[in-house]
Parts: structure tokens; sequence; C-alpha cells
């Protein structure tokens, strides 16, 4: 082999990543690992609805292994995915996280034993001395942002069934009068306000409150944004709320703490079955 035109082949290689890359209007920076969350300050748009931005690409990264819920029933039996990588991203206003974790198979649709892929981040809601990091304590609550992969199919039935005839609820036909009425006897988990049903508009997330296991209750009339892609056996999920919506503890230029949660559908994993941090990480807002 001649090892000075591979030497050469090397150079070439290089010069031109180099020459690509000004050209884009931004220079190749390695990418840096923390012991803690770091959000970067960005001067413009937040990649929100948008988890392979290059922005992305400019913040460091927190790499945190997972452990299965074993604290409280029903518990998590088979070990699912075990670690998580998060980026975060804020303007002053909003902030974004963007986590990532590896995941054998797509689960957006429901189907027997399968359930949907998720994932949560989870703030305390007030500052000082951190609550429990399992969901909170009594006295001591924390903010949950909640997204999950089968709020993203618009019609769970159709795309399970693509080849059905349309079969609308009766009472999307009846006079208005009638409507409200006919809606609570056949939409029942609507009309009884199940957080499922009411997500913030569009976006496929949920922002929900809790001061222990079993207590997590939604959080009403908020905005909310972000956004979930998977490809090559590998979740990206944007999860974005505007800082007030979190609480007091999470502002510019303060530390706080943040813990996280993961559901794999095809695990059966649902509810408290999931893979969860065992502790908090520190949460900084550059």
């Amino acid at each position: 082999m001649d090892t000075k035109n591979v030497d050469v082949s090397r150079r070439f290689a290089l010069g031109l990543f180099s020459a690509v890359a000004a050209a884009c209007g931004r220079t190749p920076r390695p990418l840096q690992i923390l012991d803690h969350v770091l959000a970067k300050r960005s001067s413009g748009a937040l990649p929100k609805r948008a988890p392979a931005s290059p922005l992305w690409d400019e913040t460091s990264e927190y790499s945190t292994p997972l452990a299965q819920q074993n604290v409280t029933a029903p518990m998590l039996q088979q070990p699912g995915v075990t670690r998580v990588k998060a980026r975060a991203l804020h303007d002053g206003t909003w902030i974004a996280f963007r986590l990532e974790w590896a995941d054998t198979a797509k689960n957006e649709l429901y189907g027997p034993s399968t359930f949907s892929d998720a994932a949560a981040v989870q703030v305390p809601r007030e500052s000082g001395t951190p609550p429990s990091p399992m969901m909170g304590h009594p006295g001591g609550p924390v903010r949950i942002l909640y997204w999950k992969a089968a709020w993203q199919v618009a019609d769970q039935l159709a795309a399970l069934h693509p080849n059905k005839p349309p079969t609308d609820y009766p009472f999307l036909a009846s006079a208005p009068e009638h409507r409200e009425l006919m809606e609570k006897q056949y939409a029942p988990a609507s009309n009884a306000g199940n957080p499922n049903f009411h997500k913030s508009g569009d976006p496929p997330l949920f922002l929900g409150e809790a001061e222990m296991f079993g207590s997590l209750t939604g959080v009403p009339n908020v905005e909310l944004d972000g956004r979930g892609e998977y490809a090559e056996r590998t979740w990206r999920v944007v999860l974005a709320a505007p800082l007030a919506n979190l609480g007091s503890a999470v502002r510019p230029g303060r530390e706080s703490s943040v813990a996280f949660a993961v559901w794999e559908g095809g695990g059966q994993n649902i509810g408290s079955r999931k893979m969860r941090s065992e502790q908090w990480a520190r949460l900084i807002l550059e």
C-alpha cells in the first residue's frame, strides 16, 4: 500500500469536510459530554419540533443509565431501555429537551399486549431542596412533561384498520342541543377529563403534576410543544414548554434538577412499568 497516497487522501477528505462545514455557515465542534444537563441559551428559534435540527449539535450531552421501576406495584419485571441521552436548549422563555434512546421497534399503534413508546422529563416545581425523584413526595411537588408516540397518530383506528368503513361516533351526527348529552354517553373518558384525551392541542405532550406515585394530575390550559422521530432503531424526542409552566425552580442562571423516564411499548411498559432515573441530575440553564 502506498502510505503517501493514503495520507494525501485523508488530508483531502478533511479539507473537503471543513470546506463544506464553512459553506454551511458553521464550524463542526466535538460533542461535549457532561455530568449534568446544561441548557444552552439560544438566540434563535428553538427546534421544538425538530429532533434532527443541527442546533442540537451545538449543545452538550448528558448520558445516564435508567433502572427498572421496582419501588411500587405494578413493577417492571423485564429490563428494557437502559440508557437515555439528553440535550437542552432555552431562549429565556421556553426550554426544550431532546431525549435519545435505542429501541428495537417503533411502537406507536396499540395492539394486544403492545403499548405505546413514551418518554418523560421531570423537574421540581419549587426551588430549594429537591423532592424525591420518585415523582415527588407529599409537600414536594414535581412537574412532568410527558410525550407518547401514539399521540402522533391522528387516527389510531384508521392506522390499525386502513380498509375500515367510516365509523363516526353517533353524537357527531346529532343536533347541537343533544350533542353534549350524547357525548357524555359515548365518550366517557373524554367526559371524565382523562388526560389522555385532554392534551394541550396538537402537540403530542401532556403536562402533569405529582407529589408521589399515583398522584399524577393534569395541569390544564398550558402551552406545550414537541415531536418524536424514529430512525435506525433510535428515538429522538423533543419535549418543550414555557419555563413558567414548569414552576419556579427552572430559571436562567439558576441550578435545578431533572430526571427522566422511558416506556418501551413492545416490552409492555405502561403506567408505572417503566425505566426511570434513580436519582436527580443537575440542570443548569445558561
